[in-house]
C-alpha cells in the first residue's frame, strides 16, 4: 500500500511540474521548422535574402512575458532601421506609437537573450 501511495504521489508531482506550454519545447510555435513552417517568417527571410543587407540580418527566438517572440533585425551601424519583435502568429509585440510600448521595446531589446534561428551563411555581425 505504501508503494502505491509513493507511486501515486510521484505521478501527481511529475504531472503538475511538467509544462504543457509548447513555447518551451523544441517544437516552438507548434511547428518543427520555424523559418519554413511559419509563412510570415518565411516571407521575411526570403525578402531579406534578396536584399543588400542579407549578410547583416538575423532572426533570434526569445521570450517576452512568457511567450515566444522573434527578434528580426540587422547589425548595420549606418542603416536607419527598426528591429522587429513578433509573436508566433506574426503579430508585432510592440506598438511604437504608444509611449509605454516604446519604453518596453527599448528595455526588451537592451536585455533580451535568444537563440539564433536564421542568419546568412556569410553573416558578418559579431556577438
Amino acid at each position: 500500500m505504501r508503494k502505491v501511495i509513493i507511486v501515486l504521489v510521484l505521478t501527481i508531482i511529475s504531472t503538475f511540474s511538467c509544462k504543457s506550454d509548447d513555447d518551451n519545447s523544441n517544437n516552438t510555435c507548434n511547428v518543427s521548422n520555424l523559418v519554413e513552417d511559419l509563412a510570415w517568417l518565411n516571407k521575411i527571410v526570403e525578402d531579406i535574402k534578396q536584399s543588400t543587407q542579407v549578410h547583416e540580418a538575423y532572426v533570434y527566438k526569445s521570450t517576452y512575458e512568457g511567450k515566444t517572440v522573434f527578434v528580426i533585425g540587422n547589425c548595420c551601424a549606418t542603416c536607419n532601421s527598426l528591429t522587429l519583435v513578433a509573436y508566433c502568429n506574426g503579430e508585432f509585440v510592440f506598438n511604437l506609437d504608444n509611449e509605454d510600448d516604446k519604453n518596453a521595446y527599448n528595455k526588451f531589446l537592451a536585455s533580451y537573450q535568444g537563440d539564433l534561428v536564421w542568419a546568412s551563411p556569410d553573416f558578418v555581425c559579431n556577438d
